[in-house]
């Protein structure tokens, strides 16, 4: 077994700015994606891309785009959007990734606490929103979400 190096966030940015954005989150995208695609259950139900304003939310729509592509229904809600849980197979958590510094309020909040109630499986992608990539403290809330998919770099 070998180990992998984990990264503090600050690392993290810099290893980001050093390649080209645009290039990482086609990559996140594909991988999220490919992972998610898998998991939906019946193919005429959508799996909802709840998507955010940074980097995190452009993985998401990114994957979003490359499930239309397979032929996957998908619906996107931003934060101050308006979701349909009740409709869909599968959730993908892309609010936010490890830039996250504040305590979750608002519409991000709702956002996320009706995710969790909605009984539905969710993944993550980089870091569940809510959740300090670092230290694991919950930011007011976090997603509860049954799979990860981290990018770039184990986190602590």
């Amino acid at each position: 077994m070998t180990s992998l190096p984990l990264y503090l966030n600050a690392n993290l940015r810099c290893i980001e700015t050093g390649h080209a954005a645009d290039a990482l989150m086609q990559r996140a995208g594909v991988a999220a994606a490919e992972w998610a695609a898998p998991l939906a259950g019946e193919k005429n139900r959508p799996i909802l891309v709840l998507a955010g304003p940074g980097n995190n939310g452009g993985d998401g729509l990114v994957c979003a785009r490359h499930l239309k592509a397979a032929g996957i229904a998908v619906a996107i809600c931003p934060i101050d959007g308006v979701a349909d849980f009740g409709h869909c197979d599968l959730i993908v958590d892309a609010l936010f990734g490890i830039g996250l510094a504040r305590d979750l309020a608002g519409a991000a909040r709702t956002l996320v606490e009706t995710a969790n109630a909605s009984g539905k499986p969710i993944v993550a992608l980089d870091t569940p929103s809510g959740l300090d990539a670092y230290t694991g403290t919950v930011k007011g809330c976090a997603i509860r979400a049954e799979h990860t998919l981290t990018f770039l770099a184990d986190k602590p």
